[in-house]
């Protein structure tokens, strides 16, 4: 595949007539770092993380040199903090962002301040929060709870099947995942986002202001509600 995309580049750049390299990728480096012993990740900032399950520790960036140069990464209290140094007050503010690939035996809990995004891959017994415009995206929840809280304007999405399901939900974003199945559940909602989730028995919901629970037809709800928002549950 690598030969292939490279013989394209090069019939693409004899059409043009430009033999030029994308300036972007010739100012992309890689750096490793060799914090371990964590399973909680902390994310602060623009940057990108993804986050591989079930392999010994191994933390690889990519992004330009600048960038690179910033990321602050380091394993404290069983936590691995992702973040940037601080800037010397003479110095503009980098915009752009890093990528960082962080594999681990497993992960209990995730969060991210600012407009970056987690990805990972699954979790038992998880609890992960985003604040600011950060993202945070897990593939297969599973294990006896999952605990979920967004108090940003990002989204939370997520599926798989746990026995108890926590969404505590603040402000404009969402916590997408109508694809988590749960036994039970309690959700709490201020604001104009939206919930969604997957639950067959009971759930109990509070919602203050003009946002959505949406946690299925099976779902058997004592809710309270205050304000213009919409509660759909079996009962």
């Amino acid at each position: 595949m690598r030969t292939l995309g490279t013989l394209a580049c090069l019939s693409l750049a004899a059409c043009s007539g430009s033999g030029e390299s994308d300036p972007q990728l010739a100012n992309t480096a890689q750096r490793s770092f060799a914090a371990r012993d964590f399973t909680a990740i902390s994310l602060e900032g623009p940057d990108t993380v993804e986050i591989r399950t079930g392999g010994d520790f191994a933390i690889e960036a990519s992004g330009e040199p600048a960038v690179l140069d910033q990321l602050l990464v380091k394993s404290e209290g069983g936590t691995l903090r992702i973040g940037r140094k601080a800037r010397k007050s003479w110095e503009w503010p980098l915009r752009s962002a890093g990528s960082i690939t962080v594999q681990m035996p497993e992960i209990r809990a995730a969060s991210a301040t600012g407009s970056g995004a987690v990805t990972l891959d699954r979790a038992d017994d998880f609890s992960g929060s985003v604040s600011g415009s950060a993202d945070l995206t897990i593939g297969m929840l599973g294990g006896r709870t999952a605990r979920l809280a967004n108090t940003g304007s990002g989204t939370i999405a997520a599926a798989g099947a746990v026995d108890t399901f926590s969404a505590e939900l603040k402000g404009s974003g969402d916590i997408a995942a109508p694809q988590l199945r749960a036994e039970e559940a309690s959700v709490i909602l201020q604001g104009s986002g939206a919930v969604q989730a997957s639950v067959a028995g009971p759930a109990r919901v509070a919602l203050d202001g003009s946002g959505t629970v949406d946690l299925g037809d099976m779902a058997l709800c004592t809710s309270t509600l205050a304000g213009s928002g919409s509660i759909r549950c079996a009962s």
